[in-house]
């Protein structure tokens, strides 16, 4: 039901490929409980038009994935509970970036202070720089 799953395993890496089509429940699943860190999906286009979950899903307080220059894209996707990246409160230190289409990031953006996706409607998901409160 999911496409990559990451379960205790370091260090894997992808390159310029593509998720889509075919997947229903989770694109990218990364979960401990043991370590699971420094997964990488770099310049990757992750894009079924809608899952039943979510297209990233991370949890484990040792698991952490980086996604660099990706586009996440859930055409069917519009409701605020079906975000496209579900981060686990207890994962931290995960980094994404690229463009994210259609919907949200359900993730702790103190724990997890990397996710800079841009969108059609605003620059990035994290705080102003000049905002001073951590819960803002």
């Amino acid at each position: 039901k999911g496409c990559v799953i990451c379960r205790e395993v370091n260090s894997n890496k992808f390159y310029d490929g593509a998720i889509s089509g075919g997947i229903t429940d989770i694109g990218i699943w990364a979960e401990g409980p043991g370590a699971c860190n420094d997964n990488q999906f770099n310049s990757m286009v992750i894009e079924p038009y809608s899952t039943n979950i979510t297209h990233v899903y991370i949890s484990g307080s040792s698991t952490n994935v980086r996604m660099n220059d990706v586009r996440l894209e859930g055409k069917d996707m519009f409701a605020d509970d079906k975000p496209l990246v579900i981060i686990e409160d207890e994962s931290y230190g995960n980094v994404m970036n690229g463009m994210l289409g259609h919907t949200n990031v359900k993730a702790d953006l103190n724990r997890n202070p990397g996710i800079t996706f841009a969108t059609n409607k605003m620059v990035s998901v994290k705080s102003s720089g000049h905002n001073l409160l951590w819960n803002a």
